[in-house]
């Protein structure tokens, strides 16, 4: 279960608050932070020996 403990965590850091009455948004908003918080991990694991990897928070920015 640590896994899923760590991608909840992710998922919840720097979440926009946003609300609406479709559900279909809903669903598309929580696919595209899973998203990101996957290329984020697969960037880590690709620049893990050099100074190059970025932060969440600076890879959300970019």
């Amino acid at each position: 279960m640590g896994g899923v403990d760590i991608l909840d965590k992710l998922l919840s850091s720097y979440r926009p608050r946003l609300r609406s009455k479709k559900w279909w948004f809903n669903l598309y908003s929580n696919a595209l932070k899973l998203a990101v918080v996957a290329a984020w991990r697969l960037q880590r694991e690709l620049h893990q020996d050099s100074s190059t990897a970025l932060s969440h928070l600076d890879f959300r920015k970019d």
